[in-house]
């Protein structure tokens, strides 16, 4: 079995709460973040230290990055989400549904890549009501 590797995410633009919720989404169910304080060429920047035995890649990075303005958005005053906490957001279920961004590929349209372009689908077994 391979080993796990440790390394250090800044945490500018990624809310704790985004990538806490998706980070075994992305890397697995061993996948584990801790909020830290960077070193060595990201000494002293605030982020996260991330152990899983894949890395993040720099999609999945603009991934929590998305996800975390777009709950922001969510909780803006006059919104029906207002302070919804994430894993009960849209973007969250969303995430959960969709999983990661695929990468683009040259002359695919956006909108066959961006599944935020589309809502979720619902299933017919949940008996949790839509507002």
């Amino acid at each position: 079995m391979s080993r796990a590797n440790q390394w250090f995410v800044p945490g500018d633009g990624i809310a704790r709460e985004v990538i806490t919720a998706d980070i075994q989404r992305y890397l697995g169910p061993d996948a584990l973040v801790r909020p830290g304080t960077g070193t060595g060429e990201y000494q002293g920047q605030p982020g996260y230290w991330i152990t899983a035995y894949r890395t993040l890649t720099s999609q999945m990075i603009q991934d929590l990055k998305m996800d975390s303005q777009r709950w922001q958005q969510e909780r803006q005053p006059g919104d029906v989400g207002r302070g919804v906490a994430y894993q009960d957001s849209r973007t969250h279920a969303a995430r959960q549904h969709w999983g990661p961004t695929k990468p683009y590929e040259h002359g695919a349209p956006k909108s066959a890549a961006d599944p935020y372009d589309q809502p979720p689908r619902q299933s017919s077994t949940s008996s949790r009501a839509t507002t």
